[in-house]
């Protein structure tokens, strides 16, 4: 039921914005140009032809580079959020500092992080967008003089907020889908 009266909401409103434009007649018809601005205005703009998605993703894909286990040292990463960031991940809330601690916990060694994300569905508004994505992992690692492997995938989403002119990572909520560890030969 709620679903049914969201979308009708959502289709009002966008009908009462499109009939704006077409009378000329209000305030808003002049601030807003073109059916395209009135879905940023109004319930955000899910264009995925917008420069600025392309920004976005840029942004949590360098994100991840900097989280790279080959990367953590130089903290790219921090380029990327913003500093009341945190994630949510494993049922828990972390902070950055809490977040990359973690790679150190467990008695493992990282040979290597890496992230692929995909499937990217962004929302823009003027100062702020939502990401959500699929990020499949593949991460190497030692532990007990063996050498493994686990394959990971997370549905994730993000929230980014314009500082400047630029978008940072505000908040990132990470859910499990799969994760699959094995020994793999060592090198």
């Amino acid at each position: 039921m709620k679903i049914v009266f969201l979308a009708a909401f959502c289709i009002s409103v966008f009908s009462w914005a499109l009939d704006e434009l077409h009378v000329g007649s209000s305030s808003t018809a002049s601030e807003i140009g073109s059916f395209d601005e009135a879905r940023v205005r109004v319930g955000g703009n899910d264009r995925q032809d917008d420069p600025r998605t392309d920004q976005v993703v840029e942004v949590v894909n360098q994100f991840f580079k900097g989280l790279k286990i080959k990367n953590q040292a130089t903290r790219q990463y921090r380029q990327h959020i913003t500093d009341d960031f945190f994630i949510f991940e494993m049922g828990k809330k972390y902070s950055m500092d809490e977040l990359v601690e973690l790679f150190q916990t467990g008695g493992r060694q990282w040979i290597s992080t890496d992230w692929k994300l995909s499937d990217f569905r962004v929302s823009l508004d003027e100062n702020s967008a939502h990401a959500s994505y699929v990020n499949t992992g593949v991460f190497y690692f030692a532990q007990d003089g063996k050498k493994f492997r686990s394959d990971l995938k997370w549905l994730e989403s993000v929230y980014l907020v314009r500082q400047g002119d630029q978008w940072k990572i505000k908040f990132l909520q990470s859910d499990d889908v799969s994760r699959e560890t094995k020994e793999v030969p060592a090198d």
